[in-house]
């Protein structure tokens, strides 16, 4: 006891010769404020340099205490993931920002331009929370909204050597109950067939700690709201929410508010709709008679065939065969991804396209979101889409990995002009010239949306943000 005295009395000393405080009696220890990161020490000017040079912000509660981790070894991952980060110099910006608020346990909102390795970003740090679990069930449950992205973010995560499945609907289920049955950690799924096994009592996500949507502003719009809102309810209640994307409209923002605690909100770019500025845009005024012969004269300028590839996007399933037939009958290995496609047939056609064994390859939107090849040297947008969302994820399928690529688009008058202001707009935006036909559409009308809850209205939360402005 007189010992204990002593040590007291000694450590009082210590903290009054050291400039503390006397402590009281009933003083609280102070809380630690925790620093993530490779910055722990506190590299504020770094950080600042580093968002400002990727036009980066971050949004949320504690967003200060969150340093980017610039090397992949100051992300400290599990010895299995070298061979997936082995050919990579460093993380990617979304990669550097998400990775330490990830590792933290805090839900994430990432809006990155497509391209920018957001698959990655969401599956290395999964890693810890499949080592670390000795339940049998899965622990790891990613969302996609189409089956060609559920199949790439599958093979992604067979780089890293995790036992995983891939569920989607188009294929027979006796392959996919199957693998469920040998215990995967990772579960990787469109919804609809998840939910099917899930209800069928072959599929339990109850332990789930970590849940994915990717490309989430399509998994929340009307289609896939209650389907996502179910597998939700299923997984573990205390699990980390993380939403990966490359468009952000307000109306998802306020629904993905439902689904998340607290998050942290990561900007690549800016908040609206913007493409990839590696990707040379060019719209082009055009009627559909002339379609045919400046997609012959295009293909022929771009040199396909000689280790050039090109996607040519196509607005209805029943164009995809015409323009694959025209193609073949002069001469060109061409192969196509539609709805009315098997699925044997998808796949043979992504894994010939992957391989430089099909330079061509004509799609609708089906594919638009779900290809993720780094080697697309053109796209062509032989038809418009219907949204300018759309716009933006065809022509982010060139240009991938820190690539350059071109988008060329046939723009047809009045058949699009519901397109015409928002694709001038875009094209302003990435310092692409503006056909003057294009300048002539005025704004959309303004619809009157029910105000619900935003994540700016979660509470008071600071924001980080620099731009050219910025002189501190």
């Amino acid at each position: 006891e007189k010992k204990d005295k002593k040590d007291k009395k000694e450590k009082k000393r210590s903290r009054e010769e050291n400039g503390a405080a006397p402590k009281c009696a009933d003083e609280k220890p102070a809380k630690e404020t925790r620093v993530e990161g490779a910055q722990a020490a506190g590299d504020v000017a770094a950080r600042k340099a580093f968002l400002k040079e990727h036009r980066m912000t971050m949004e949320g509660n504690g967003v200060e205490t969150f340093f980017p981790c610039y090397t992949f070894a100051e992300a400290k991952f599990p010895a299995q993931a070298n061979e997936a980060i082995q050919n990579y110099a460093k993380p990617t910006p979304i990669q550097a920002v998400s990775w330490p608020v990830i590792r933290a346990g805090r839900d994430i909102i990432g809006v990155a331009e497509t391209g920018s390795g957001k698959t990655m970003g969401f599956a290395l740090p999964s890693l810890p929370h499949i080592l670390g679990a000795k339940q049998k069930l899965p622990k790891v449950v990613v969302l996609a909204p189409t089956r060609e992205l559920a199949m790439q973010t599958s093979v992604e995560y067979e780089r890293l050597k995790v036992n995983q499945v891939c569920l989607y609907g188009g294929a027979p289920k006796g392959d996919q109950i199957k693998a469920l049955r040998t215990n995967p950690d990772v579960v990787i799924a469109t919804p609809g067939r998840l939910i099917d096994l899930c209800d069928s009592g072959l599929c339990d996500l109850s332990q789930v700690s970590y849940a994915v949507l990717d490309e989430a502003d399509r998994m929340l719009d009307t289609g896939f709201e209650e389907p996502v809102r179910k597998i939700l309810g299923m997984v573990n209640k205390k699990r980390q929410m993380l939403m990966f994307t490359a468009t952000w409209p307000d109306s998802v923002e306020r629904l993905a508010s439902s689904f998340l605690r607290d998050p942290i909100k990561l900007t690549v770019g800016s908040t609206e709709l913007t493409a990839n500025v590696r990707v040379k845009q060019t719209v082009e005024m055009i009627q559909q008679y002339d379609k045919d012969k400046r997609l012959l004269a295009l293909l022929k300028e771009y040199k396909v065939g000689d280790n050039s590839r090109v996607i040519i996007f196509v607005l209805y399933k029943k164009d995809a065969p015409k323009v694959e037939g025209l193609l073949k009958g002069r001469g060109y290995t061409v192969g196509a991804l539609h709805g009315d496609s098997s699925q044997a047939m998808r796949e043979a056609t992504i894994a010939q396209f992957r391989k430089g064994e099909i330079p061509i390859m004509v799609a609708t939107d089906v594919a638009a979101r779900g290809l993720d090849i780094d080697d697309i040297e053109h796209v062509i947008n032989y038809s418009m889409p219907l949204t300018i969302e759309d716009y933006i994820h065809r022509i982010g399928r060139t240009a991938r990995a820190g690539k350059t690529g071109t988008a060329h688009s046939f723009f047809m008058h009045p058949a699009d002009k519901n397109l015409g202001w928002h694709t001038a707009k875009v094209l302003r935006d990435a310092g692409q010239p503006v056909p003057p036909e294009l300048e002539k559409y005025g704004p959309p009308a303004v619809k009157q949306v029910e105000k619900t809850c935003n994540i700016s209205e979660m509470a008071p939360a600071p924001k980080i943000t620099f731009d050219d402005s910025d002189s501190d």
